[in-house]
């Protein structure tokens, strides 16, 4: 029975996000419009950093949207039961109720992975506004189980690549329209790229070059097609945020108290910032000009961090180039120090 009961549990959650995307493939040319009326909106986020959009009035946008709509409700919902459900009911039917969270993130599934790696397998060919929020639960091991939170640490920086071929077609058409550099430059810095990436995040993947007369640099490629996956996602999640806060609950109130849309649009404007590498490159110099180690020191205690310099004439909004730094994972630093601590304090006993 209790076998049971999770199993409608999972086809019952299964059934709401098809009704969601349903609802936001329906929705999706009446409410996008409105959401760019409006400055707070992920949308406008969107708008004002890339080229194309949706219609800025009430009208009905054209039948190749929504059919574009339809397609990536349809390709979401294929992911999730083939990389999500699919194989969770299968882990609940051949291994029974886990005793807790951590046994059934812990326990395998298809193929010998674990049900973890499936979650994580999934957020990955969702695409890159998925990847963020497993990024974001990856941080936070005190409040998902741990074995979920190791599984997300790969969506960081150790996703599947895009061609290394195509990443040098980018770059070789970026910087030959800033017209800055020499051909024979390009030719160069292209020979010097790593033959793969050396991380592979959600937005774009990282290359090691070199640059005569400057020396080794670090090159990031945005992911082709990525913006107007985004573009997509924002307008399907801003729909199915509206449709769970609109849920009532018996008293006639909205069953879901939390500002969903709000959080939403918060969530989309920080994908929407990443996607600007002209921002990034910005903000970058900034923060260089605040705190690195380079500026003179303006009191005793000041703070000095080590910052990559940018190489302005080298990045475009679809790469960026900058100063290559040896440095050590963060949480590689702090798992090490909280070892050597434990260590230590066993030693003392």
């Amino acid at each position: 029975r209790q076998r049971g009961c999770m199993t409608w549990a999972v086809w019952g959650c299964f059934g709401l996000f098809l009704i969601a995307e349903t609802t936001s493939v329906e929705s999706f040319l009446s409410v996008v419009p409105n959401g760019l009326a409006t400055r707070d909106t992920a949308a406008v986020a969107f708008h004002a950093a890339t080229s194309t959009s949706f219609n800025n009035n009430d009208t009905m946008a054209s039948s190749a949207d929504l059919t574009t709509a339809l397609m990536r409700s349809l390709e979401l919902t294929s992911i999730v039961v083939s990389n999500i459900l699919m194989p969770s009911l299968l882990s609940f039917l051949t291994q029974g109720i886990p005793e807790n969270a951590t046994a059934f993130f812990d326990g395998t599934s298809l193929e010998n992975k674990t049900n973890a790696q499936w979650i994580c397998q999934g957020l990955e060919a969702m695409g890159a506004t998925y990847c963020k929020f497993g990024q974001a639960l990856a941080t936070r091991p005190d409040i998902i189980p741990p074995p979920l939170a190791d599984a997300l640490l790969k969506l960081q920086d150790d996703m599947e690549p895009f061609d290394t071929q195509q990443a040098k077609q980018i770059i070789q058409s970026e910087l030959t329209q800033t017209r800055l550099i020499s051909d024979q430059q390009i030719k160069q810095f292209l020979s010097s790229l790593s033959e793969a990436p050396v991380a592979s995040a959600t937005i774009g993947v990282v290359y090691k070059g070199y640059i005569d007369g400057y020396g080794p640099v670090a090159v990031k490629v945005k992911r082709p097609g990525i913006q107007t996956m985004v573009q997509q996602d924002a307008a399907l999640l801003k729909v199915g945020a509206q449709w769970v806060q609109a849920i009532p609950s018996i008293n006639g109130q909205p069953l879901v108290q939390a500002k969903v849309t709000q959080a939403v649009d918060e969530f989309m404007q920080r994908i929407f910032e990443e996607l600007d590498y002209q921002n990034e490159a910005n903000n970058l110099q900034t923060f260089s000009a605040l705190y690195s180690h380079r500026r003179p020191a303006a009191s005793p205690g000041d703070v000095r961090v080590v910052v990559p310099e940018l190489v302005p004439d080298w990045s475009t909004s679809q790469i960026l180039v900058m100063e290559w730094i040896d440095c050590e994972k963060l949480q590689i630093s702090v798992d090490s120090t909280a070892q050597q601590s434990r260590n230590s304090g066993k030693s003392n006993v």
